[in-house]
């Protein structure tokens, strides 16, 4: 087996698509962080909505520039389709994945979203009649092993003694959901660019999600004003951003949607599915050094193994569906924080 950056021969060559890889999992760390810092003063659900705003104009400038149209030239069937993924996978998923980012932090939440591809394959199973191989089931398990190893170690997980759940807890039943509603989102975008009549590019089908997105984030936004649904944010005083927050923001949508999405594209096109979907899901590796360091938190042998686990389990689970359906790896670029 041979293809760019990699042989059986020589072992493992660190190449322009390994370098891709590594910086989209490098990017979602850094995104990670940057949503977090501006969540906590404007809470998740503005977070989502400014985010899904800053990032549709360079998302089509960027599928204009790679595809020769801003907008794909699909059947309206599709483009519901796509729709329908951008509202499950980054409405409700992201705002989920940016609560959870502001109850318990970065390094948590994006182990705990490694569990979006597992649900992704369950409900491929589910939708699309996708089959789960042995060796997908043991990428599965040994990802929830990893997660429940580490998760479990926090003994604030348990509802507290007056019934009302703890930070930790909601934060981690948030990050649950937001993998799950990702996974799902997956899920529709396949159905999307590959089930139809014709096939669209992952970057133009992330446009058809974002925008879908946006306007149900501007339609909740309407229905429910700006502090019902805004978990995270202050309870008092005026929703607004300092300097730091919207360093944040625009970091975060820089490095997320745009750069992340890019990098991700180089890294499915130079190498196979299985190994740029591992390298892309190094993120809850990569992130425990910054979580040492930002948020002084006290990195054990059991987050570290427990990290690692995970990591390995996703990439079972990718080299298994590598196996069986090389352009599975496309979805793999769509799920930005």
């Amino acid at each position: 087996m041979t293809h760019a950056g990699f042989t059986e021969v020589t072992g493992w060559w660190f190449g322009p698509g390994e370098a891709a890889g590594l910086g989209t999992a490098l990017c979602w760390v850094f995104t990670s962080y940057c949503f977090a810092t501006a969540g906590r003063q404007l809470g998740a659900g503005t977070v989502n909505l400014i985010r899904s705003g800053l990032a549709l104009p360079p998302l089509l400038l960027l599928a204009g520039l790679l595809t020769g149209s801003p907008w794909p030239q699909a059947s309206s069937e599709t483009i519901l389709w796509l729709a329908l993924s951008g509202v499950v996978g980054l409405a409700i998923g992201d705002q989920f994945l940016f609560a959870a980012l502001v109850e318990i932090g970065p390094r948590l939440t994006v182990l705990l979203m490694t569990l979006a591809p597992v649900f992704a394959a369950i409900l491929g199973l589910a939708m699309l009649g996708e089959v789960i191989t042995p060796m997908g089931l043991v990428g599965m398990a040994i990802t929830l092993t990893g997660i429940a190893w580490v998760v479990a170690e926090r003994p604030t997980l348990r509802v507290p003694a007056d019934g009302a759940p703890s930070p930790h807890l909601r934060g981690v039943v948030f990050a649950l959901l937001a993998a799950a509603s990702q996974g799902f989102g997956v899920v529709l975008a396949k159905q999307g660019m590959i089930g139809g009549a014709e096939e669209v590019a992952p970057i133009s089908a992330q446009v058809v999600r974002m925008l879908a997105g946006l306007l149900a984030l501007l339609l909740a936004w309407s229905l429910f004003g700006p502090r019902r649904w805004m978990v995270g944010a202050r309870r008092s005083g005026p929703l607004r951003l300092d300097r730091r927050g919207w360093t944040g923001m625009l970091g975060g949508t820089l490095l997320g949607p745009v750069v992340g999405v890019w990098l991700s594209l180089i890294s499915v096109r130079l190498l196979e599915a299985g190994v740029a979907s591992t390298l892309m899901a190094m993120t809850p590796v990569l992130v425990l050094p910054f979580s040492r360091w930002i948020d002084r938190e006290r990195i054990g042998l059991r987050a570290g193994l427990g990290a690692a686990i995970a990591v390995a389990g996703v990439a079972v689970l990718a080299l298994s569906d590598s196996a069986t359906a090389p352009e599975a790896a496309t979805t793999a670029v769509l799920e930005t924080p």
